[in-house]
């Protein structure tokens, strides 16, 4: 809306049958009297079968108001009993109103009259569309329940807690889903009079939450710890909850200095454990080619995890190691490629399959296996991905990439086993926990 323009309100209301022996007093006239209290640009009139015709009587009588009177009737007897029915008649009006440029704050929805199960529906299809203002007209009663020509009394009431309800309820099936970034669009900040104040302190942990697994999720580490810091001073029950994760999260973003090949690979063994859960969740969510590079990516750090138990770093190999020197022989011996260089440094650098082959010539006891799943359809042709080199999606589905992913997970096992170092993990059902 353009400053200055007046805003466009429209009221859309049920229309009943009323004490058919009273109807001026019972319909017409407190029908009336919601149609002229507030300013309308529109008024939609929705009777049932039964009603239509009542509501042609007082849209006839009140064409000196402004408004604009539409009547939506429900298409069948007998849908005025069937709240379904009733819902998806009412929501396709609200959609038409929205269609034409009314924003819900413009809509009002007054459910005071037509059968409870009519009431029912316009309230819900009010609340589908965000619509938060409703109207209910009531008044002192008389001996059989009806209001009292002459006590009606407008009442505006707000639908800002079931709508918040319902937003948070969706904002944490997409937390469990993964959906992260999701969460933090959904839900609104907290600053600003945005939430509802009985929802506040629930909003605002939805959101530091997603921060803290969305950070976690894409394996950024240290934003993840700084998300959790965050957390346990902002909202220190969820951090306690949560505790378990953040020690988690706090050894992965703990990088110890390469040169120390031991402490190196005890970090990197987490990160592969890591890395395999986030590719399983790429795998659950579909996104198949990203759950490919994980999984190439964990037989990789295998093979670079086991050499720098060894104290080689695949990026930095001496070429003057006795082993080093050895393997190259073995190479040029089979006619193989030499290994790469680093530059104008003096050292080497070794490709996924030359980390397994050297690993074999050294006699580690899970070479043979690495090198046997780096010939397996999708890791073997990995390169051929769009997200690579390749110019189409890989032939992987979610069962093909499961197969790919059990033996990687049974290897990272046994290294683990073979090792003897205990790899702290979080439980992949809890990624993605809401306190």
């Amino acid at each position: 809306m353009k400053t200055g323009e007046t805003r466009q309100r429209v009221l859309v209301l049920t229309v009943g049958t009323g004490d058919i022996d009273r109807l001026e007093e019972s319909l017409f006239r407190p029908l009336q009297r919601s149609l002229e209290t507030g300013a309308w640009k529109r008024a939609v009139l929705l009777p049932s079968a039964l009603t239509v015709g009542h509501a042609r009587t007082i849209a006839a009588r009140i064409r000196d108001l402004p408004a604009r009177v539409g009547i939506e009737p429900l298409p069948v007897n007998g849908y005025e009993n069937d709240p379904d029915a009733s819902f998806c008649h009412f929501d396709g009006v609200l959609n038409k109103l929205v269609e034409d440029g009314y924003a819900p704050a413009d809509i009002v929805v007054d459910f005071t009259r037509g059968t409870k199960a009519m009431s029912a529906a316009l309230v819900l299809a009010a609340a589908r569309h965000e619509i938060s203002e409703l109207r209910y007209v009531h008044g002192a009663r008389d001996g059989r329940g009806m209001v009292r020509p002459g006590t009606e009394i407008v009442s505006h009431l707000r639908t800002d807690r079931t709508t918040m309800r319902r937003l948070l309820d969706d904002a944490r099936k997409l937390m469990q889903r993964g959906a992260f970034a999701a969460v933090r669009n959904l839900v609104p900040d907290t600053e600003g009079g945005a939430v509802h104040s009985d929802f506040a302190q629930e909003a605002a942990r939805l959101r530091r939450l997603a921060a803290f697994w969305s950070a976690w999720d894409r394996l950024d580490y240290r934003r993840a710890c700084d998300e959790a810091t965050e957390l346990q001073a902002d909202d220190p029950a969820a951090h306690r909850a949560l505790a378990a994760e953040c020690a988690v999260v706090r050894r992965l973003a703990e990088q110890p200095d390469r040169q120390d090949h031991e402490a190196f690979a005890v970090w990197l063994r987490a990160v592969a454990v890591d890395l395999l859960e986030n590719g399983r969740r790429c795998i659950e969510l579909n996104r198949f080619e990203d759950a490919l590079l994980r999984g190439y990516r964990v037989l990789e750090l295998i093979g670079q995890v086991r050499l720098f138990d060894r104290g080689h770093d695949s990026a930095n190999i001496d070429p003057g190691h006795r082993d080093v020197r050895s393997f190259r022989e073995h190479l040029e011996k089979k006619g193989s490629h030499d290994l790469g260089s680093a530059g104008q440094q003096r050292c080497l650098t070794m490709s996924r399959e030359q980390s397994g082959r050297f690993l074999k010539h050294l006699g580690d006891p899970l070479a043979r296996e690495l090198l046997r799943l780096g010939q397996k359809k999708g890791l073997k042709d990995r390169n051929m991905s769009i997200l690579i080199h390749g110019f189409r999606a890989a032939d992987l589905d979610g069962q093909s990439l499961g197969e790919l992913y059990d033996p990687l997970a049974a290897l990272l096992s046994r290294d683990q086993e073979e090792s003897c170092r205990d790899v702290p993990a979080v439980d992949p059902q809890r990624f993605g926990a809401v306190c």
